[in-house]
């Protein structure tokens, strides 16, 4: 039974990883903006469900929140695992069943 946004699902290849690069390089400017203007501050904790690569997660780990990103794919939270900095302690990236 399909449901709304079954189409929107990536797999793990290639291609869904760059697709989700372009997302990220359109959208997160005003994400972050979003963000700070909810009253997100250093300190704070932050949940991303369906992080993907991990992109808003990291920033918010970055500007000093504990970040929990949450995604069903493994492919994807290992590639954000590789582009998160060695200091970014404050980083969690798990995988949630579906």
């Amino acid at each position: 039974m399909a449901t709304i946004g079954d189409k929107y699902l990536l797999g793990s290849g290639r291609s869904d990883q760059d697709r989700l690069r372009a997302i990220s390089a359109i959208h997160d400017g005003r994400t972050r903006e979003l963000l700070r203007k909810a009253g997100f501050i250093s300190g704070h904790r932050f949940v991303e469900f369906g992080c993907g690569l991990g992109y808003v997660t990291r920033w918010a780990a970055s500007e000093g929140a504990h970040a929990t990103g949450i995604d069903l794919n493994e492919d994807h939270l290992a590639v954000a695992t590789e582009l998160a900095p060695l200091d970014l302690r404050t980083l969690d990236l798990a995988r949630t069943r579906a």
